[in-house]
């Protein structure tokens, strides 16, 4: 029953003695670390490993001879020298009416490779979004806020811990609560909505805002990525412009003199009356 279940294991086994020395090791362990069963029995250490590796596995067999389960995550050798993360667990096991310790490896290589790139992932996001210069606000599906930039926080005068986790309810104003709450539900579905609208900073002063909402997947769920973006100038332009043309109109229409407007290729572009 021993053998099954230690030749079973997907986890690599090494059983040691209070000589630190291997008694057995099930075939997880060969295939993962490419030594034979014979090449290792009755011995100890990898001699390629650092002394202070060493004194830390051993310090963790001592502890689990004493009884008590230890752990840690290191890296360990292969035979032929490549490495690879492994994270191990040391429980105390009586073996023919001797304590002995029984160390469970796990190869966790490709989980570090993950987090390294997820990590790397999160770093970039971060960079990403702290420096717009638009308002970002991110909703996940429950309608909670995930996460804001520094420009929301400039927009709104509001700092991040203020909302961070707070609904829709809690962070925005009743009236527009069910519009926004419709946009969020739409990106959540896989569709970009945009909206342009009054925003209102904390001390009661308007500006104008578009706003644009994206899906976007975050810690491998869906999520929406809300873009706030000022367009007050940009509407001061377009009104300014508005006006100017209306006044261009005006007297080019009322003008008692007959007017023609030429392009640069001699084409009549307009006529007054």
């Amino acid at each position: 029953q021993y053998r099954a279940i230690f030749d079973g294991s997907v986890d690599a086994m090494v059983l040691w003695n209070d000589k630190i020395r291997f008694v057995d090791v099930n075939r997880t362990f060969t295939e993962m670390y490419g030594f034979t069963r014979e090449e290792v029995i009755g011995t100890g250490f990898d001699n390629r490993l650092p002394a202070e590796e060493v004194a830390r596995r051993t310090a963790c067999i001592r502890a689990a001879l004493d009884g008590r389960e230890a752990s840690l995550e290191t890296e360990s050798l292969r035979k032929d020298g490549t490495r690879m993360h492994v994270e191990l667990r040391y429980v105390p096991i009586p073996h023919l009416g001797a304590p002995h310790a029984l160390a469970i490896a796990r190869d966790i290589t490709q989980r570090k490779r993950a987090e390294a790139a997820l990590r790397a992932s999160e770093a970039q996001y971060r960079g990403i979004f702290e420096t717009s210069a638009d308002a970002l606000l991110l909703w996940d599906a429950n309608y909670r806020v995930v996460d804001v930039n520094r420009a929301y926080e400039r927009f709104y005068a509001k700092r991040r811990d203020a909302v961070v986790g707070k609904s829709m309810e809690e962070v925005l104003p009743p009236q527009i609560v069910e519009q926004r709450r419709e946009l969020v539900r739409r990106a959540l579905l896989g569709e970009t909505s945009e909206l342009q609208t009054t925003g209102v900073r904390r001390d009661g002063s308007t500006f104008d805002l578009e706003l644009r909402f994206v899906p976007f997947e975050h810690g491998g769920k869906p999520h929406v990525l809300a873009i706030g973006r000022d367009i007050t100038e940009r509407k001061r332009a377009e009104n300014a412009l508005r006006a100017s043309e209306a006044q261009y109109r005006a007297i080019f229409e009322a003008a008692t003199d007959s007017l023609q407007l030429l392009d640069a290729h001699c084409r009549v572009v307009d006529v007054n009356p």
